[in-house]
């Protein structure tokens, strides 16, 4: 059976792509901080490894018997308000896992980045894999920290395979924290919802997993591959949620002055230690058409992406199942 060793089994896009590469037939050595976090349920085919990613032996103890990596663990988080965190865990983490992996005779390994380590378009001409990254990604240290990592992956020796993911907006189940699912909750459990004037594109966090699998047995060495999904305004987004809450939320539109506003007074009290995810740079990322083509995936991969309606719906399932909305 093929062995594949996959980091970030705990989040969000990590779970799905477990799941996704045990019904792809593979056995999965999970790589996790805590198993205390894991929501997956047992499988013969899973092997759940805890450890430190900064420990080399643990690292290896994982690795053992595998063939192929799919590194999907990240620092994602906005809140912090300089560039050590995300060195630390996207850059260092990193390459420190790719040296173990190349003594270690990995084939072939996915790299999961982000579609902002590439430029965004609009509707009438969406960013791909050949747009240059431009503001206010090139400002944001996550960004920057992916682009630098990724850059690494592709340096790797010839001796190692290197496919490169970059997903967009994720929504799914199994997002226990929640990550990317907090957006959900911004619309659903309240009366009035406030949305900023840009967009994004979201993709169903299974459809992502899938075009991992794809992209770790048929994607090209050092190619890179956009997993995008559908292209919307928040307001468009929020409409979504809003048909599913049980309060109708209303809409309100924040007008692009005050979020600039916000994001300076925010990057104000971060000098003082404030850890916030209000910054210039993140407000600025709100006011922008940040949209994706999956055609490079579509084409290469088989990527297919189901409607983001029923994403959120099972989103919101299993929410409700877990606890975490109230029944």
């Amino acid at each position: 059976m093929k062995r594949v060793l996959v980091t970030g089994a705990t989040g969000l896009l990590g779970a799905n792509t477990v799941l996704a590469l045990l019904e792809s037939g593979y056995h999965v050595n999970a790589f996790v901080r805590r198993k205390s976090k894991v929501v997956l349920n047992k499988h013969p085919a899973l092997s759940i490894y805890e450890g430190d990613f900064n420990v080399v032996s643990d690292l290896e103890k994982a690795m053992i018997d595998c063939t192929f990596l799919v590194h999907a663990a990240a620092e994602t988080g906005q809140a912090h308000s300089g560039k050590k965190a995300y060195v630390e865990s996207n850059i260092n983490f990193t390459k420190k896992l790719y040296e173990v992996a190349i003594n270690f005779g990995i084939k072939r390994l996915v790299h999961v980045s982000t579609s902002n380590v590439f430029g965004f378009g609009n509707l009438h001409q969406l960013g791909d894999e050949l747009t240059p990254i431009q503001k206010p990604f090139s400002q944001s240290h996550y960004v920057k920290s992916k682009l630098a990592g990724q850059q690494w992956a592709l340096a790797l020796p010839e001796s190692i395979e290197v496919v490169i993911v970059n997903p967009t907006f994720m929504i799914g189940p199994l997002d226990q924290k929640p990550s990317s699912g907090k957006i959900i909750f911004h619309g659903f459990k309240k009366r009035v919802a406030f949305y900023p004037p840009g967009g994004k594109n979201f993709i169903d966090v299974r459809d992502a997993a899938l075009g991992i699998v794809a992209a770790l047995e048929i994607g090209g060495d050092r190619e890179s591959y956009v997993l995008a999904g559908e292209n919307l305004s928040y307001f468009s987004f929020f409409d979504k949620i809003r048909h599913n809450s049980p309060y109708n939320p209303r809409l309100i539109k924040i007008p692009k002055f005050i979020l600039l506003t916000m994001g300076i007074l925010g990057d104000f009290f971060r000098r003082f230690g404030l850890k916030t995810s209000i910054s210039l740079t993140n407000m600025q990322i709100l006011c922008v058409e940040n949209y994706y083509s999956n055609g490079k995936a579509r084409r290469t991969l088989g990527l297919a992406t189901r409607p983001i309606d029923q994403s959120i719906n099972d989103a919101i399932a299993w929410f409700r199942s877990n606890g975490k909305i109230p029944q």
